[in-house]
């Protein structure tokens, strides 16, 4: 079967260094750029088409540089230009820098999954996910307030609840939890500890936690209270099993003393740590200083001055021991 074709003839000019085809209304260059403009690979990005079906150049040719052009940083370029290098036991590890620091992402608190990304006080950075497991513990108060007027610095005061929190976290593992206490108390006596702040040669045994701050020494671990009537806070920890003490001192002393010290502790996953105060004889010190004036403790009761004694306990960090 034969079939008919039809010639159809477009004239053409030359222009002042253009080709002007009648029928069609899209002038364009007579040699169409090869690449892109500014594109640092070598593969042909002009369209054989421009949009209405001439040949020629669209705008996507000259002004969508791809993914490997120089002048056009992706997404990779900026982590490239954040990578370093951590050191963590012996090996080396992929790191993030971090307002000039370099960091884990996956395992900072301060950075956790991303910078500046800041897990809140008792959470843990596991996975570049925050982990809650010490937050139970935050804010946590001994609160001993006077009953009654002061007479001679001393005023009545009533033993408060015991206050209890279970940490979250892993049965089988030990997190090493940094506690802030911040307070105002009377000293109390206790019996000598049989091992020093240490650890050296004339250690009897392990080393126990030393406070760092503000009267730190009222930290004091494996002691027992004198048989007077002046305050006890105590702090209980189920699992490793320890018994803190967090005024020690001398007793008989009749005013108190602010305390802003940080220590660390070992705690096992679903431990039970319990706070208690015992006035021994229902009464305490009231609030006066060395000097004889109330100590106020910045940050506290809207900046006036508690009537009476109090410990805050709160979390600064929890880590993996």
């Amino acid at each position: 079967m034969k079939r008919r074709f039809a010639f159809f003839a477009i004239l053409c000019a030359p222009a002042a260094g253009v080709v002007a085809c009648v029928g069609d209304d899209t002038v364009g260059p007579p040699n169409p750029p090869a690449t892109d403009s500014g594109a640092a690979d070598s593969t042909v990005a002009t369209d054989a088409m421009t949009a209405d079906g001439s040949v020629g150049v669209d705008a996507a040719d000259v002004s969508a540089p791809d993914a490997a052009d120089a002048n056009a940083p992706d997404a990779l370029d900026a982590a490239d230009a954040l990578a370093c290098t951590l050191t963590v036991d012996d090996a080396s590890v992929e790191g993030t820098l971090c307002t000039g620091v370099c960091t884990n992402l996956a395992s900072d608190p301060a950075n956790c999954g991303a910078c500046s990304d800041v897990c809140e006080a008792g959470a843990l950075c596991s996975s570049s996910t925050c982990a809650n497991i010490a937050g139970s513990l935050e804010g946590l108060e001994w609160l001993l307030p006077c009953s009654s007027a002061a007479s001679g610095g001393v005023c009545s005061a009533s033993n408060p609840p015991d206050q209890s929190a279970i940490l979250n976290g892993a049965s089988n593992a030990t997190y090493a939890v940094t506690l802030h206490f911040q307070g105002i108390v009377e000293q109390k006596t206790y019996a000598p500890n049989p091992y020093d702040a240490g650890p050296d040669a004339g250690d009897a045994g392990p080393a126990y936690p030393v406070a760092a701050g503000t009267n730190a020494s009222m930290f004091i671990e494996n002691a027992t209270p004198a048989g007077d009537g002046f305050n006890v806070y105590e702090l209980d920890v189920s699992a490793p099993a320890q018994t803190i003490y967090l005024n020690a001192g001398t007793s008989n002393i009749y005013y108190l003393f602010p305390l802003d010290y940080v220590v660390t502790i070992p705690i096992t996953g679903g431990a039970t740590v319990t706070l208690s105060a015992n006035t021994i004889d229902g009464s305490e010190i009231s609030n006066q200083g060395i000097d004889g004036g109330a100590i106020g403790v910045p940050g506290f009761f809207d900046g006036g001055a508690y009537d009476g004694q109090f410990i805050q306990m709160d979390v600064v960090s929890v880590s993996p021991e």
